[in-house]
Formats: structure tokens, C-alpha cells, sequence
């Protein structure tokens, strides 16, 4: 199996854990199933996803102040500044394009809104809009960020040969697998500090995923990355780079 089909499994789960908590996979994000739709291809539902994102992003801000724009026009007797028919429109598209990519509470979630938009139950929409914002929104940030973790990781994947045929980044992080594994943050700042002055490395988007790992502890992670970049087992790397470099 590959990369790619793991991160999106591991993106399923989690989108399910988000919209409905202890909802399973199979009751909240069948993403299994969007996949399916596109031949079996993560990459070209990996690219719907992102037009999901975008486009749904787009829907979400013109739809924002339908609360607002309620009060307007049955409080106030104003101009609205959504009708209910134009919103009606709206969560009909987002409806689709959820139960498409396998985001069914989301989709169900829609539906409930547009049928109270056509049947004008303004409570419905009271009650349930702000909370809809946010499940979406959730989605769409997650979306965001497994996209970008693809593409850097597509990168990194390119340039591993490049990476070996490194000698000072290979010995960085056979030094900062170390650090990793015995916890010694003064040795992994350090480094991510060498590879931040090194004009070769600075831009380098392993350096930008390693970073990034680290704020979040994620060692584990970063120890296997590098384990498959330089290719010895673990045992060889807990031994370490210890020499100054």
C-alpha cells in the first residue's frame, strides 16, 4: 500500500473523529468509496478533494451571514442579505459535493439546511447553520493540510536519491535521528539551526518538514523518515552521529 493511500486512510479517520466523534468511519466519511469513484486513483481524488476545499471555501463565505441576514428581513422588514433561496441554492451544492467525496454528515447536515431554506423554518437555519459552518470549515482546513503534507512529501520523495548523495545532510540526520530518539532537544535545535545557515539546505523541503515535526514532538515520525531516507535499520541509527560537525 502505498504512501499516498495510507495518508488518506489516516485523513478518513480523522475527518470522521472531527464531524461526528464517536461516529465510525463507515457512518461518516466513506472516503473508501470516494476513491472508488475515480478508478481506484488517491491521486485524482486527492486533486477533487482540493477543488472540494477551494470551491466549497468560496460557497461558506457567501453563506456566512445568513443568520444576519435573517434578522434583516423578518426583524427589520430590510433587504436581506442572502434570500433563503440563494442559500437554498448554496447548501444543495455543498450537499452534493460532500456525499461525493464521502463527507455523508456533512451531506446530511446540508440537506436538513436546504429543506429548511425551501420550507423558510428560519429556526432550523438558526439553530443549525453556525454549527454547519464550523463542521465544514473543519473539513476544508483538514483537506488543506493533507494536501500540503502530500505535495511535500511528493518532493522529498523525488529528491531522496539527491539527499543521500549529501554527505553533510546525511550526517545531520543520522545526528538528528539520534537526538530524536533520546530526547535531546539542544542537539535537534541545533541541527535544524546548521541546515537553516546552510545556503544549500535552507530552502530545502525536508528541512520545512522536519521543522515542522518537531514543534509538534513529533519524533516518532521524523525518526522513520529519516530511517528510510538513509536506509539502515534502527538499531544501526540509536547508535548515532555523535561526532561535531
Amino acid at each position: 500500500m502505498s504512501r499516498r493511500i495510507i495518508s488518506l486512510l489516516l485523513f478518513m479517520v480523522l475527518i470522521s473523529m472531527l464531524i461526528v466523534g464517536c461516529a465510525s468511519v463507515d457512518e461518516s466519511f466513506e472516503g473508501e468509496k470516494g476513491v472508488k469513484i475515480f478508478d481506484g486513483s488517491s491521486e485524482e481524488y486527492m486533486k477533487f478533494l482540493q477543488y472540494y476545499a477551494n470551491d466549497t471555501s468560496v460557497h461558506l463565505e457567501n453563506i456566512k451571514d445568513v443568520c444576519e441576514s435573517i434578522h434583516l428581513q423578518y426583524d427589520l422588514d430590510e433587504e436581506p442579505l442572502i434570500t433563503l433561496s440563494d442559500y437554498a441554492i448554496i447548501v444543495h451544492g455543498i450537499k452534493g459535493a460532500s456525499y461525493w467525496i464521502g463527507a455523508n454528515e456533512i451531506g446530511d447536515a446540508a440537506a436538513k439546511l436546504e429543506l429548511a431554506a425551501v420550507d423558510e423554518d428560519i429556526q432550523v437555519i438558526l439553530d443549525r447553520h453556525p454549527s454547519f459552518i464550523i463542521q465544514v470549515q473543519t473539513l476544508i482546513d483538514e483537506i488543506q493540510n493533507l494536501c500540503q503534507e502530500e505535495e511535500t512529501s511528493t518532493t522529498m520523495d523525488m529528491d531522496v536519491e539527491n539527499i543521500r548523495g549529501d554527505d553533510l545532510l546525511h550526517r545531520m540526520l543520522l545526528k538528528l535521528y539520534y537526538a530524536c530518539h533520546h530526547y535531546r532537544m539542544d542537539d535537534i535545535d541545533d541541527v535544524l539551526m546548521k541546515l537553516e545557515e546552510s545556503p544549500k539546505h535552507k530552502d530545502h523541503p525536508l528541512l520545512e518538514w522536519l521543522t515542522e515535526h518537531v514543534l509538534h514532538m513529533n519524533f516518532q515520525e521524523i525518526k522513520d523518515r529519516i530511517q528510510s531516507i538513509v536506509q539502515l535499520d534502527h538499531t544501526e541509527l540509536e547508535r548515532g552521529c555523535t561526532d561535531d560537525i
